[in-house]
């Protein structure tokens, strides 16, 4: 978990323009869960992204989420350096956590 000084803010993607630098430029891979976007860099910062294609329901996508972003700050030090946009596919929905866990650090290790 995050250290007191630590705040899931100070390591979020947030402004639009850091997202389409990924995109145009970052190195992309794939599996059936998860897409991800990486950007090698002196900082670890993540954003996640779960639209409305993978569930209608807020509350189903809150939980994707919540999840994703427990996976991803749990095994922070596991992660590459660099800026990292993780994008869920609709598989997620009905998935569980394990699953999801397995195939995100299996994304991270491919990068």
């Amino acid at each position: 978990m995050l250290g007191e000084k630590d705040s899931l803010k100070s390591y979020s993607l947030r402004k639009k323009k850091e997202f389409e630098e990924l995109f145009k430029s970052g190195k992309n891979v794939a599996n059936s869960l998860f897409a991800t976007f990486f950007l090698e860099n002196e900082e670890k910062r993540v954003g996640l992204i779960v639209s409305k294609k993978v569930a209608n329901k807020a509350v189903i996508r809150n939980r994707i989420r919540r999840r994703m972003r427990e996976i991803y700050y749990s095994n922070r030090e596991d992660m590459p350096q660099g800026k990292i946009v993780v994008i869920a596919r609709k598989p997620t929905a009905e998935a569980n956590f394990s699953s999801l866990k397995k195939a995100f650090l299996s994304l991270v290790k491919r990068i």
